[in-house]
């Protein structure tokens, strides 16, 4: 399921697309890691995914896709990273602190260069050398793709909702059970209380 902030990037989607296959995955982690679990989560909902503000996320098993398009060398100011869209006719990327290269360096944030090394960092990059950083996936989202009108009871309201009620009923069947077996002492305690009235 989609994290909260997703659903309003989603909404408004031109191509909403599906979720990437366990084939997919296999294959193309083997080769470049472990995804960053926000980017998994987001293709586990938008896999090819068109959105708004000219966000266009790579299919993750094209052969045009995450592993082909992150396998290219020079394209992003990092050693290793996840090249997984395009904005116009800049890359979008991620990439764990330690991979960001050198030759960036003088482009990058402090805040990036003061990570743990094994910290996950998104990036926009426009083939002239400049580098937008964002320390997480929400938040280049929330820049890049503007957002949709939202209704008074929207998807993620009712997915919000959905996931309380289920939470309840699993609560009220947990009750049921711990009630059924203290049943006998209860109704032992009703019977008591109504002969001292």
């Amino acid at each position: 399921m989609a994290l909260d902030w997703m659903w309003g990037c989603l909404k408004g989607a031109a191509i909403r697309g599906g979720p990437a296959s366990e084939a997919a995955w296999a294959k193309v982690e083997a080769s470049l890691g472990r995804a960053p679990e926000e980017l998994r989560a987001l293709y586990t909902e938008a896999d090819g995914a068109s959105l708004n503000g000219g966000v266009h996320l790579l299919p993750l098993g094209s052969p045009r896709g995450v592993l082909a398009e992150s396998q290219i060398v020079g394209f992003v100011p990092a050693r290793r990273a996840w090249r997984f869209g395009t904005v116009g006719k800049d890359w979008l990327f991620a990439a764990r602190a330690a991979d960001v290269s050198p030759a960036s360096e003088a482009g990058t944030p402090d805040w990036v260069k003061g990570l743990a090394q094994d910290t996950w960092v998104y990036g926009r990059f426009s083939g002239k050398g400049k580098t937008r950083f964002y320390r997480s996936l929400e938040a280049m989202l929330a820049v890049l793709v503007p957002p949709t009108d939202t209704e008074e009871f929207g998807e993620a309201t009712f997915t919000r909702a959905l996931n309380a009620v289920e939470k309840a009923v699993v609560a009220l069947k947990a009750n049921e059970g711990a009630g059924k077996g203290k049943g006998g002492k209860a109704g032992g305690r009703k019977a008591t209380a109504k002969k001292a009235r």
